[in-house]
């Protein structure tokens, strides 16, 4: 017997974790459309073009850090996140790593005896919820597409530079060009344009 897997209902899997007495939930699985919508909007921030009207970008980790740690509060938590057109991305980011959790006097000594760093902020509380093979489907997206992105800013400033030195010698050849066409015999010239004609009728052009 078949299954339609339409008609397979399934909900949404959702963890708490507890900030400060406040609960909140982080998804468990983000459907394959808005994991897309991450992998992009994290690889478009990450290119920075240079404030020199040159259209030339540049890769910035500390952006790609930011934008990625934004986007998985956003999509994978309840939180009330603004969208980056009503908001500065990293006055988001400051506020979820600057969160940090109420940790008692007993869980700081248990932490100092068995030598664990604790993640106390907002943002790696959150990271620890998500299940670790989202994180690694959207890191490992990412980091490819950061690659081809690379590698076409390659082959645009190849492409860029060969035609830079093929007008270079263009440039380069116009003053011979020109005298050449200054010293040229007007009357070989006529002669010449006698013979292309002869032999266009000869040939029935």
């Amino acid at each position: 017997m078949s299954i339609n897997i339409f008609e397979m209902t399934s909900s949404l899997i959702l963890k708490p974790i507890t900030f400060n007495n406040n609960f909140i939930q982080v998804k468990q699985y983000l459907p394959i459309e808005d994991k897309l919508n991450i992998i992009e909007s994290v690889v478009n921030l990450s290119f920075t073009e240079k404030q020199d009207n040159s259209n030339i970008k540049y890769y910035n980790t500390a952006i790609r850090i930011v934008a990625f740690d934004y986007f998985l509060a956003k999509f994978y938590t309840d939180l009330e996140i603004p969208d980056l057109d009503e908001v500065d991305i990293f006055t988001v980011y400051d506020i979820l790593a600057k969160i940090v959790f109420d940790v008692s006097k007993e869980e700081l000594k248990r932490y100092k005896k068995e030598e664990i760093l604790p993640e106390y902020n907002l943002i790696n509380n959150i990271k620890n919820i998500i299940p670790k093979d989202e994180l690694e489907f959207l890191n490992f997206h990412i980091n490819k597409r950061i690659k081809e992105e690379f590698r076409c800013m390659n082959e645009e400033k190849t492409f860029l530079n060969i035609i830079s030195k093929f007008l270079g010698n263009i440039n380069e050849s116009i003053p011979e060009f020109v005298e050449t066409m200054n010293n040229l015999d007007g009357e070989k010239f006529d002669t010449l344009k006698e013979i292309l004609g002869m032999k266009n009728k000869i040939e029935g052009k």
